[in-house]
């Protein structure tokens, strides 16, 4: 099951950096928008009961490249279906 949320896109749109989304696992939903956000389909158990991404799991279930992971740094909000 998956949960939709509004994310920050890094990189420069190149060939060499293209943009993505800084989380280990996400589909992205449709085009980025001007304000280099896109709605990003994200592991249910990954967001918490407040539609959040709940930080403390992504750690622990991706701990080699995801332990300085913050939240804030990719997610805007959930978008509701």
């Amino acid at each position: 099951m998956m949960k939709r949320i509004k994310a920050k896109v890094i990189g420069k749109g190149t060939c060499e950096d293209p943009y993505r989304v800084n989380l280990p696992t996400y589909i992205m939903i449709g085009d980025i928008a001007k304000d280099k956000t896109v709605l990003v389909d994200v592991p249910a158990d990954e967001v918490d009961e407040k539609g959040k991404l709940n930080e403390k799991l992504i750690r622990e279930k991706y701990p080699q490249n995801w332990s300085k992971f913050n939240a804030k740094d990719v997610e805007l909000k959930e978008v509701k279906p």
